[in-house]
């Protein structure tokens, strides 16, 4: 239970930064927005940002894999110990 709360506890700290990374990069991203709107169209500065957007989005992919895979892992290796549990139950 303990390891639970702990993990919980990551988690929120974990969400708490997330949030204000994200606002951070808004704020910082609104006022590029307002200086290059000064210099270049609406649709220059839309073709700027699709680059990095599809680059957030494939970083948020990859976490995305990279925790699955993770999980994975675990769960075939709490899947094999149950299975070496078992067969040696049975040896006896």
């Amino acid at each position: 239970m303990a390891a639970l709360t702990t993990k919980r506890d990551e988690l929120l700290e974990r969400f708490a930064d997330a949030v204000d990374l994200k606002s951070g990069i808004d704020r910082r991203r609104s006022r590029l927005n307002a200086a290059l709107r000064d210099i270049i169209s609406d649709v220059e500065v839309a073709e700027l940002h699709r680059p990095v957007d599809s680059m957030c989005r494939l970083r948020l992919d990859s976490q995305w894999v990279d925790d699955r895979v993770d999980i994975s892992h675990r769960q075939l290796s709490a899947l094999m110990e149950n299975i070496l549990s078992l067969s040696q139950a049975t040896e006896c």
